[in-house]
């Protein structure tokens, strides 16, 4: 579904159901150089089970207007105006990897409207080495195959998924050519300036999920765990045989994760 903000159209899948007021809200945000899709495995099961569901694009991602915010801070800034805007009072955020740092940022800075937060393959920073900087500066293309090659685990780069047909490398790579140009970078740069992740976590009041890989080689699960150290009301799981694309690569896992969560812990 498309929403105008300011002029400006930003576009949300809702998990093929319209979202109905009244009904609890979820809002998923992507990760960097990535789209609404990355969330397809999971928004339609989230929809069908009764929330008002939406993954958004970011601002300059997949079908919204841009340009690319430069910053987490205004990313979270960006998210409080879409739910101003749709008239939502208070929500369950989900983010994955930079979606992470956005929903960790937002949840600090607007408590009353943020009732829970899950934080997906989550750390309190994500710097990012200078060679896939340089890499997603001047060659795109080659940035992305460097974020396919360290941010899908072992098991996934040989097949098997349960989605058939579904070759999660490709897949991947083919999501982050999709970017506008200079998206990927912006959205890098974004992450390895972010400095605030620890302060944020101490002003977190609401319950939290983390959900880390135990094979995420770009946000390792020792950084996630240390993050979990400094928030108030946290659990956390670590989702085995998987990579930092743990939405895609173990589906299933990260759904009874997120259910557990939702109906029992975080929201209900």
């Amino acid at each position: 579904m498309d929403i105008k903000i300011d002029r400006k159209i930003v576009h949300a899948s809702t998990g093929g159901r319209q979202p109905e007021k009244g009904e609890e809200a979820i809002i998923l945000i992507h990760g960097a150089g990535m789209n609404r899709t990355a969330w397809q495995l999971q928004t339609r099961n989230i929809s069908h089970r009764g929330f008002r569901t939406y993954a958004l694009d970011l601002p300059g991602h997949g079908r919204s207007d841009g340009p690319v915010h430069k910053n987490i801070e205004e990313m979270a800034n960006w998210v409080n105006r879409v739910l101003e805007v749709m008239e939502i009072d208070q929500a369950t955020i989900i983010g994955h990897s930079m979606g992470a740092l956005v929903a960790l940022d937002f949840g600090a800075r607007f408590e009353s409207i943020t009732k829970s937060l899950i934080l997906i393959g989550a750390a309190d920073s994500m710097p990012v080495h200078k060679d896939l900087l340089a890499a997603a500066k001047d060659k795109p293309s080659a940035a992305s195959s460097m974020i396919t090659l360290w941010g899908i685990g072992e098991k996934a780069h040989k097949g098997g998924h349960l989605q058939p047909g579904y070759w999660l490398a490709g897949a991947n790579h083919s999501l982050l050519e999709l970017s506008a140009p200079h998206a990927l970078f912006t959205d890098l740069s974004a992450c390895n300036n972010y400095r605030d992740g620890l302060e944020a976590a101490k002003n977190i009041n609401c319950p939290v999920k983390l959900i880390l890989g135990d094979n995420d080689r770009m946000t390792p699960k020792e950084r996630g765990v240390f993050l979990g150290k400094h928030l108030k009301n946290v659990s956390i799981d670590i989702i085995p045989d998987c990579g930092h694309m743990i939405m895609v690569e173990q589906p299933e896992a990260v759904f009874q994760s997120l259910q557990k969560f939702i109906l029992f812990e975080g929201c209900k």
